[in-house]
């Protein structure tokens, strides 16, 4: 192997002088043959030690196989991705001492017949700091990216989190879509608009809006141009095909393309749209409507960011119309329920009250027969008077519950009632229907008057005893407790109705004086409808009082009622189902 010297090459003091680290190898060999002291200060090693050592030795072993294959492909073919890349390489390469630096390399061949065959020349320059500081500023810019993506994933939930909530806080569908507008011409785009397709199939626009409140008028006056089945209307395309339309640039051409007419094209420029986005809304597998969102500002484009977040949008406010529609249906036919509830009580109330009257009459002309047969009549119509007064009793609670759910109150008649009295006599009543349950009347007080409704009241005990019996199949006792209490909001009849019976599960208790709830355990084993204990809280509320429940399943049920002892302001009547009723698109 021949050693060069610098002579040998032409550069003499200059060798010795350039600040880049210069090294020649033999090709054949693969070993180093000219080494400057640029080369001993990089790598470490002196002239003496290097010369003659394999090229491999300032190659970091990871690398070595593929400076092995460039090698050998450049023995057999005189050419290499290397050796003729023409531009510096950056690489690593290892010193002395073991640690690994980040070089720029230059190859060039040299091809020396008198000394005895091909060579390669490399000049060498330590850009580790350099490298060090591109990646140290590469990895800050990745963390800022990261950041500012993380950042916008965050104002993006925050923003669908906040339009979700304000989506969702109207029943009426139009106020939803114009909140929708409003929303999308604020915070993702310059205007925006709305329109659904109604049941005859035809367009009508429901929502419009502008960031620029001046603007507002001219985008309004665009829905005096439905989109035209024979024009390439976005919106047109989406409500028919049910699929986004996303237009990155808005020009003349597509301006002239979807106007109706010269008023229309005038108008479209005035606005100067810039760019287009159109989404569908679905509901149960039909569309029903599509929102445009338009910018106006030549800087701003749509592209997929902003068409992903229009759809999860779109489907938000398209679930919440859906949601007011159903529940305008339910309330429409709620409504119609109970105006049936209200005119089959009052109707049947008239036949009851001749069925009543004429058993009155009847026993008093009974009183006038002879024994046997006064007995055998006089039990006869007093059963039949007491199936009246029952049933009239119930066409009232029918009643009740009719007028409060279409939000009219109860016109209470209230006296001077004594509570004692009233559960006295309907423990008396419930015990004659019994004989497998025990009924008891525990009263600290002899009489506890108040100024209430004593018709409506007996209803309440009637029910709450009903049911202590009802719900108690295996018998036992039944207490009732009638106490007076005082707090810092005045004197109060506190009566309680303790059964030994089935109880009520825990997941139905917050749920058992709604309407037709009734205790999981007893469905299908015990008959009724689930109307007596609402009836009971909507009397009770409308007295200004409050009714409650404890109970276990399986160890019976209390249900406690406090009704003020002096009058007070009437509690406003429940919620009518009907207010709030949204429109169905």
């Amino acid at each position: 192997m021949t050693l060069f010297s610098p002579r040998d090459l032409g550069i003499g003091r200059l060798f010795e002088l350039i600040r880049d680290a210069v090294i020649v190898a033999d090709i054949a060999s693969d070993r180093i043959v000219l080494w400057n002291p640029a080369a001993a200060r990089l790598f470490g090693y002196s002239a003496d030690e290097a010369l003659g050592m394999p090229v491999t030795t300032i190659i970091p072993e990871r690398y070595r196989d593929r400076h092995t294959t460039a090698l050998e492909h450049y023995r057999a073919t005189g050419h290499g991705d290397l050796i003729d890349a023409g531009v510096p390489l950056e690489l690593p390469a290892l010193r002395k001492d073991g640690s690994e630096i980040t070089v720029e390399l230059s190859l060039s061949p040299i091809d020396e017949p008198a000394a005895g065959g091909r060579f390669v020349l490399a000049v060498i320059r330590d850009v580790t700091e350099r490298k060090r500081a591109e990646d140290e500023r590469e990895r800050r810019i990745r963390e800022q990216v990261a950041r500012a993506e993380a950042e916008a994933v965050q104002q993006r939930l925050a923003f669908v989190g906040e339009a979700t909530t304000l989506l969702a806080s109207s029943l009426d569908y139009e106020t939803t879509l114009q909140r929708l507008a409003d929303i999308v011409a604020l915070r993702l785009a310059d205007y925006c608009v709305v329109d659904i397709v109604e049941e005859s199939g035809a367009v009508c626009r429901v929502a419009s809006a502008h960031r620029d409140p001046a603007l507002a008028l001219l985008v309004k006056r665009l829905q005096d141009f439905p989109p035209a089945p024979d024009t390439p209307d976005p919106l047109h395309q989406v409500l028919q095909s049910g699929r986004p339309v996303l237009i990155a640039e808005v020009g003349e051409d597509f301006l002239q393309q979807i106007a109706v007419d010269d008023e229309h094209l005038a108008l479209l420029r005035a606005l100067h749209p810039t760019s287009y986005l159109a989404v569908p809304l679905h509901a149960r597998g039909r569309t029903f409507g599509a929102v445009a969102l338009v910018s106006t500002d030549p800087s701003r484009r749509f592209g997929p960011d902003d068409l992903a977040l229009a759809e999860d949008l779109a489907r938000r406010a398209a679930l919440t119309v859906d949601n007011a529609h159903l529940y305008g249906q339910a309330q429409r036919a709620l409504s119609t329920r109970d105006e049936f509830l209200s005119s089959a009580a009052h109707d049947l109330k008239n036949p009851l009250t001749s069925i009543k009257g004429l058993a009155q009459l009847l026993l008093r002309r009974a009183a006038r027969l002879s024994p046997p047969e006064r007995e055998r009549f006089t039990e006869a119509l007093s059963s039949i008077e007491a199936a009246a007064t029952k049933m009239t009793q119930q066409v009232n609670e029918l009643l009740d519950i009719a007028r409060l759910d279409m939000g009219q109150p109860l016109a209470l008649q209230r006296q001077p009632t004594d509570l004692v009295a009233l559960a006295r006599q309907a423990i008396a009543e419930q015990q004659q229907a019994t004989e497998r349950h025990q009924l008891r009347l525990e009263a600290s007080e002899s009489s506890l008057v108040g100024e209430w409704d004593a018709a409506r009241l007996e209803r309440v005990l009637a029910n709450l005893l009903s049911n202590a019996v009802k719900y108690s199949p295996q018998g036992g006792e039944i207490v009732v407790r009638v106490r007076r209490d005082e707090d810092a909001a005045g004197a109060w009849a506190v009566l309680e109705v303790q059964d030994q019976g089935l109880g009520i599960p825990k997941a139905d208790l917050p749920y058992i004086f709604e309407r037709f709830r009734r205790g999981r355990n007893v469905q299908g084993r015990i008959a009724g409808t689930g109307i007596g204990l609402a009836g009971v809280r909507q009397i009770v509320t409308q007295h200004g009082g409050q009714i409650s429940v404890r109970s276990q399943e399986g160890m019976g049920s209390t249900f406690s009622m406090r009704l003020p002892l002096s009058p007070r302001e009437q509690a406003p009547a429940l919620p009518s189902r009907n207010e709030g009723a949204a429109r169905a698109p």
